[in-house]
């Protein structure tokens, strides 16, 4: 039996609007690559294995309409799983979710798909949807209620707001009112391609340099990250950069429908103007500490679901201006084994999306005992390969220094 309709979040009435900006409809969707090993099942098989499952998931099964500048879900009557779940040629390849689709996705439908593609000694899932279905962490909610043993959550609680936070987030807004620092891929002209890059390192090598300087592996990634700015070709010598880092704001026990998003958006100094990638990580312990961020996160859960819609939307409009906020860096440490149909996910490597006006966008995933950092770019800049292979550059002068 088909759930009822979910309910909009605040963020999702964003993630939609952003449609009307972006130059490719594809920009709007991520998502993930999985890979099993052993012989992938047919195309028929898949689906009719996901039917059920799919019935009961409402985010799957529901379109999302723009009503008046407001996210709206309703039941797509004429929901048929063959539009959504489709089979490539064999490829190990990881491709953005520009090649995956045909032809411009019909938002007409939900706004999601799948691909079953044969690779070499196994095979792979690549599911993509709009960021106005998902944030990373419903959509990993989703894809285990899809494969896995999640059943569907309940309806969450109502809110519990936290004010404190707010002031330090209209204080960071503030900020960015400061003279802008110019970045060279800002000028460039937005491409036609999409380039998609990635590189996978064993996660315990950024958990040893975490434990010996103090910090979190995320601090370690975001100033590999930094330094990795200052090394690409796009960037040329980028001066003092900040970061929009995506938070998630779901409160302690509160069940993940996997619908929508409850993710906040923290601006942070990746500290590009400091010479070695050690002082970077000395300066991002404490601009990103647990603290700092906890502050936040709370805050913006509040700030999003309280009435001041214009206050709201005058932070977003600051944060997510890329003369104040270069790009996007977004990280997600899964916990737990994956698997489709009890055959374990070994790979999972992030696809990411390409916000409106943005050169770039950088998503990572740490998954099992890798660490997995992908960065999606325009071809009106560099090759995002030159991005991921001086972020393992920085990795190696951090392991140097802490290993």
């Amino acid at each position: 039996m088909t759930r009822d309709a979910p309910t909009a979040d605040p963020m999702t009435h964003v993630f939609l609007a952003l449609d009307r900006f972006a130059p490719d409809p594809t920009d709007m969707y991520f998502g993930f690559r999985l890979r099993m090993g052993g012989e992938p099942p047919a195309l028929d098989a898949l689906r009719e294995r996901l039917a059920d499952r799919v019935r009961r998931l409402p985010q799957l099964t529901h379109r999302l309409v723009d009503d008046n500048g407001q996210a709206r879900w309703e039941r797509d009557e004429d929901f048929d799983l063959a539009r959504h779940v489709h089979a490539l040629p064999p490829s190990d390849a990881v491709v953005p979710a520009r090649s995956l689709f045909p032809e411009t996705p019909d938002h007409a439908r939900p706004r999601w798909g799948l691909w079953l593609v044969p690779g070499t000694g196994g095979w792979f899932l690549n599911y993509v949807a709009h960021h106005a279905v998902h944030d990373a962490f419903s959509m990993v909610h989703t894809l285990d209620a899809m494969f896995g043993d999640a059943a569907p959550a309940d309806a969450a609680p109502p809110v519990r707001r936290s004010w404190r936070g707010v002031p330090a987030l209209v204080a960071d807004a503030l900020k960015t009112y400061r003279q802008p620092v110019a970045w060279p891929p800002l000028a460039a002209p937005v491409g036609q391609k999409r380039l998609l890059a990635h590189h996978t390192v064993e996660l315990a090598r950024l958990r040893t340099v975490a434990a010996a300087a103090g910090a979190t592996v995320n601090q370690v990634h975001l100033a590999a990250t930094a330094s990795a700015l200052n090394e690409w070709p796009a960037a040329g010598s980028p001066g003092p950069l900040h970061a929009l880092l995506p938070v998630d704001t779901r409160l302690p026990g509160e069940p993940d429908t996997g619908s929508g998003n409850k993710i906040g958006l923290v601006r942070a100094p990746l500290f590009t103007e400091l010479p070695t990638t050690r002082q970077r990580l000395e300066a991002l312990k404490k601009a990103t500490a647990r603290q700092r961020l906890t502050r936040r996160r709370a805050g913006f859960r509040a700030f999003s679901n309280g009435s001041a819609q214009r206050l709201v939307g005058w932070a977003l409009g600051r944060f997510t201006n890329v003369a104040h906020t270069a790009v996007g860096i977004s990280n997600l440490r899964l916990d737990r084994q994956l698997a489709v149909f009890g055959t374990p996910v070994d790979e999972v490597v992030p696809l990411p999306w390409l916000p409106p006006g943005n050169a770039c966008f950088s998503l990572a995933a740490g998954y099992r005992n890798h660490f997995t950092v992908s960065m999606l770019a325009h071809d009106g800049v560099a090759d995002p390969a030159g991005f991921t292979d001086a972020w393992a550059q920085a990795l190696d002068e951090l392991q140097a220094e802490f290993g």
